[in-house]
């Protein structure tokens, strides 16, 4: 058979990604000698487009794997196929598992996997492939020719992950993804969560999964190994981002696979933590192996909120003291927070940003909290009739639920303001050179009255470099007072951020000026001439203001007709070193 995988990443806020759900169903079903292509869907398809995708792809059966923001648009995709064809759509993934119900409910669904899939769809595959009827399988939910549903029940839990075929990949755009990613690739070798979070779906799975096996799972650290070395023989690679739940559970097994990797690899990693996970030396195992960061989540700020209402059980000194070790040890953090929750107040956002505040990370996500079918959270946002908005794609940005003491646009506000934030913070800890104009950009005198948008910092990235910014519109003019150290110069890179360049209009003059003297100007316009759509290095020899205070300005104009539209001019890093 051949499966055509529908993939919605459209609206999400995601960057371009490996599925590693749907990434090993695919590996079990090529073992088994099925075939697969993928649709992944980063922008919308109108209905003749998608339908033209599908007669080229000419599969058997349609496959769309679909968590809670997905669950949007799916329908629309599924019911386009079923118009056109007796092809049947087969759902999973989180939503499918933690909410059957609404999907089977939907006419357009022919089956719903309501577990892990690996053995159900394969099984699902050889029926159909062989005419006979695919019923009875465990895991599958399957609409009967006369519209009823056979509901079968959850199997057993995949017990030796280490079993389980390694992907390929095949069917996975890696250069976009690569890019997308910074040339960092995700691996991931086990499966769970111990923690009992009352908004996660991960707490919410594993009470569908009671009485099915360990829902905690891990592969032995010499799978993993293999894993990488598998990637490695047939990617172009640079970082490793291991997304497991949790990867610091077992300590026995961090140290096996810590030694094992650093016998044969030197890919810088990453890793997600809970602080309560991690001791000291588990930590600085961990950097001499190779890993550059953890990432953990915070949520909230408050410690009531915390615990009584997210059911985190982790202390505010919890976090500072595994922030501190990683400072000492040199690992870089970063951290996951919300903001919406029922029982958000004004008081308890002042308390995420003073402990955000506190723990510098040198980066973070801030989210609109979301209900997600399943958890306990989202029974209570039922209960108590808070939802009033319709499903959204992404929990970036906007609340589904009711205003409360805090209203819709007010989170809004704050979405933006965490970010902000923390790009200050980023630039505050991770400062270059004698002088780093991003970190000292409080103390700058900037020219607001002529800028078209206001001066601000940005992460831009082109072609897979990702740099931080100062986002200067034109016409703006930002001025530092700086001392020049013998042998000094000024550094930067200067671009147009790409995200601009579809608008029309024109470029940017870029200008830099020591004391009132311009001593570097330049004009790009990658909208007229492709090829200047990269970082452009910038250096200027400070030597004869060595031992000096100046007035260093670094400023941005349009085009002399004086074309504003998409004129998003950016200074990556400048700093004098």
């Amino acid at each position: 058979m051949k499966i055509w995988w529908v993939y919605l990443d459209a609206g999400t806020g995601n960057y371009v990604h490996y599925n590693h759900g749907v990434g090993q169903l695919d590996a079990c079903l090529r073992r088994a000698g099925h075939t697969s292509e993928l649709l992944y869907l980063r922008h919308h398809l109108a209905r003749d487009e998608f339908l033209a995708r599908l007669r080229a792809a000419a599969p058997d059966a349609v496959f769309f794997p679909v968590n809670t923001h997905q669950w949007v648009d799916a329908p629309r995709y599924a019911r386009w196929v079923k118009e056109a064809t007796d092809l049947p759509c087969v759902f999973g993934g989180i939503h499918a598992i933690l909410d059957p119900e609404s999907v089977i409910g939907e006419p357009f669904a022919d089956v719903v996997c309501i577990g892990e899939g690996e053995a159900a769809v394969v099984e699902w595959c050889a029926a159909r492939e062989a005419g006979r009827p695919a019923g009875g399988i465990g895991n599958l939910w399957q609409r009967r020719p006369d519209g009823t549903v056979e509901r079968n029940p959850r199997r057993p839990l995949v017990a030796d992950l280490d079993a389980l075929p390694i992907d390929d990949r095949a069917m996975w755009d890696h250069d976009e993804i690569l890019r997308d990613a910074l040339g960092e690739i995700g691996i991931m070798g086990g499966r769970g969560c111990p923690f009992d979070c009352a908004y996660c779906a991960n707490s919410a799975r594993r009470e569908a999964y009671r009485g099915l096996g360990p829902y905690v799972r891990m592969c032995r650290p010499e799978k993993m190994i293999a894993l990488v070395a598998h990637l490695a023989a047939h990617l172009p690679f640079r970082k490793i981002f291991f997304e497991d739940d949790i990867f610091t559970l077992d300590h026995d097994w961090v140290r096996r696979f810590c030694a094992l990797y650093r016998e044969r690899f030197s890919y810088p990693f990453k890793i997600y933590i809970h602080v309560q996970t991690v001791t000291r030396e588990i930590l600085q195992t961990l950097k001499d192996a190779g890993c550059y960061m953890v990432m953990a989540g915070v949520e909230a700020g408050n410690e009531r909120l915390r615990a009584e209402v997210l059911n985190r059980r982790m202390s505010n000194d919890d976090l500072r003291r595994v922030f501190r070790w990683c400072d000492e040890i040199g690992l870089q953090t970063w951290t996951f927070n919300m903001v919406g929750f029922p029982g958000e107040t004004e008081e308890t956002i002042r308390d995420l940003f003073a402990l955000h505040r506190e723990l510098r990370p040198n980066g973070a996500q801030c989210s609109i909290f979301y209900p997600y079918p399943g958890t306990r959270l989202h029974r209570r946002c039922v209960a108590e009739n808070l939802i009033d908005q319709p499903g959204r794609p992404t929990y970036f940005e906007k609340s589904i639920l009711k205003p409360g003491a805090v209203g819709r646009e007010r989170l809004e506000e704050v979405f933006w303001e965490f970010r902000r934030e923390t790009l200050r913070l980023k630039a505050e800890k991770e400062r270059l050179g004698s002088y780093d104009l991003l970190a000292e950009l409080p103390a700058a005198r900037v020219g607001r009255e002529l800028a078209h948008e206001p001066v601000r910092l940005n992460l831009v990235k082109i072609d897979g470099d990702e740099r931080l910014c100062l986002f200067a519109h034109p016409r703006s003019r930002v001025v530092w007072r700086v001392f020049v150290p013998a042998g000094a110069r000024f550094s930067a890179a200067i671009a147009l951020d790409p995200l601009c360049l579809g608008w029309g209009g024109k470029g940017v003059r870029f200008q830099v000026e020591i004391d009132g003297h311009e001593c570097f100007a330049r004009y790009l316009d990658p909208k007229a001439n492709p090829e200047e759509n990269r970082w452009h290095e910038v250096a200027v020899d400070l030597t004869e203001y060595a031992g000096r205070t100046v007035s260093l300005a670094l400023s941005t104009d349009p085009h002399p007709s004086g074309d504003l539209v998409g004129a998003w001019g950016v200074w990556a890093k400048p700093r004098v070193d």
